[in-house]
């Protein structure tokens, strides 16, 4: 046995030592250790990534070339666990350094091999693959042929399928597995890159294969089946189903898509239904609604509403603008032809009262006044032609105060009348209206 690894086994069997104090020894060990003492030093590079010292690993392994410690299995996944635990896991999105991150993970990938089911933990490679397009996503544009790219790089036969447990604010919370993972992000993929069929087909295979889903997957499976059915087929009846779990559900991004569906089959105006529920089921957020309001500035423009049509485009413009993202040619005609200025910072509470004012017209909304809200049993009481109406905290998004002017529709639920859809009416917000 070398002088080394005697020093190790002593420190390590040393119960007497501060944490500090054993640290420093460990550093002493690190610096004086060459590749031959692979075993003292493949075990470091964990010791230092509890420590939270990985970047110490990192810089004494990367003084030899890699291509010799590349020979030496596991002195190399230390080395890009090392990378993962400092450079991966601790990444906070920022463009300016997201090449260098990129190129970190790349490094580890191309290092190590995925290993199977729960071996997954002996080298870095699922978990960078994990982080990285969790990073992607959380782009101001995201590209679904990069996150394609990443997806690919995993064998979902190899996933483990056992839900990840972490400890957050002292408290532990089920998080989807890996496998569970692969086939949302897969799916995903296959939709926003027009693969209609192949999206329908791993859908339906992840509905099969998984008894417990996370996160409301199993939602998102037969949604994401059910719309591409529509991109396929066009038929009514995947519209309808799609309208069914669109209205059971009220995501506004299903609305969205469900009114880009009806737009394109010419239903103009149950498409402006759909695409100003869109608007109006959740907060009006402009990084994310964006694509919004310029399928709004079409359907206003096919409904000969120029001023309407020329208000959402404005804005689309405005924070594409403002954000730094790609102008494509067809927002780029429209700013010439209707003369808009992607400096003038649009009104969104007019865009949103343009919306309520067509959904008011076209469904018949009812008026009310939110009377009492009961967080701890998730209800809500309105005001309504001298009577009370219940409506459930679950079917809104809307942050509804009591006091709120609404607009509501009228539904059932166990033979009794309900609300069902509740939107805050800000017309009527700041001024004062006689419900009665």
């Amino acid at each position: 046995m070398s002088e080394i690894y005697d020093k190790f086994q002593q420190l390590q069997n040393n119960e007497e030592l501060s944490p500090e104090d054993k640290l420093n020894k460990y550093i002493e060990i690190l610096n004086q250790a060459e590749l031959r003492d692979a075993s003292v030093l493949s075990k470091l590079g964990k010791i230092f990534r509890e420590y939270d010292k990985a970047n110490l690993y990192i810089d004494k392994i990367e003084k030899y070339d890699y291509e010799t410690v590349k020979k030496y299995e596991h002195i190399n996944n230390a080395y890009l666990y090392c990378l993962y635990k400092e450079k991966i896991s601790k990444y906070d999105y920022q463009e300016v350094t997201f090449d260098d991150f990129i190129k970190t993970a790349e490094k580890i990938v191309n290092n190590c091999e995925q290993r199977v089911s729960q071996q997954y933990k002996f080298n870095p490679y699922v978990l960078t693959v994990y982080k990285v397009i969790k990073t992607i996503k959380n782009r101001a544009s995201i590209n679904f042929y990069t996150i394609t790219k990443w997806i690919n790089r995993l064998d979902p036969n190899k996933l483990p399928t056992e839900p990840i447990t972490i400890t957050a604010d002292g408290k532990e919370r089920e998080m989807a597995p890996f496998k569970e993972f692969w086939y949302q992000t897969k799916s995903k993929c296959l939709e926003k890159t027009g693969q209609y069929q192949e999206c329908i087909n791993l859908c339906d295979e992840a509905l099969r294969i998984f008894d417990k889903f996370h996160y409301n997957y199993n939602l998102w499976f037969m949604a994401r089946k059910l719309y591409c059915e529509c991109k396929i087929s066009n038929s009514e009846e995947a519209l309808r189903q799609y309208q069914e779990i669109a209205d059971k559900n009220h995501f506004w991004y299903m609305y969205h898509k469900l009114g880009n569906l009806y737009f394109s089959n010419a239903k103009i105006d149950s498409s402006l239904i759909c695409l100003s529920k869109a608007l109006l089921w959740d907060e009006i957020d402009p990084d994310k609604k964006i694509n919004l309001f310029y399928d709004l500035g079409l359907v206003f423009e096919a409904k000969s509403k120029i001023n309407e049509a020329k208000q959402f485009f404005q804005c689309c413009l405005y924070y594409r603008t403002l954000y730094r993202w790609n102008i494509d040619e067809k927002l780029k005609y429209v700013k010439y032809s209707l003369d808009l200025d992607e400096n003038k910072k649009p009104n969104l509470t007019e865009l949103y009262n343009i919306c309520f004012n067509e959904l008011q017209s076209l469904i018949d909304l009812q008026y009310g006044k939110v009377k009492a809200i009961n967080i701890s049993r998730k209800f809500g009481i309105l005001i309504y032609k001298n009577n009370t109406i219940t409506f459930s905290l679950y079917n809104h998004n809307l942050k509804l105060k009591q006091g709120n002017f609404v607009g509501f529709k009228i539904g059932k639920y166990n033979d009794k009348e309900v609300a069902v859809e509740v939107y805050l009416d800000k017309r009527r917000n700041y001024g004062k209206r006689n419900i009665n």
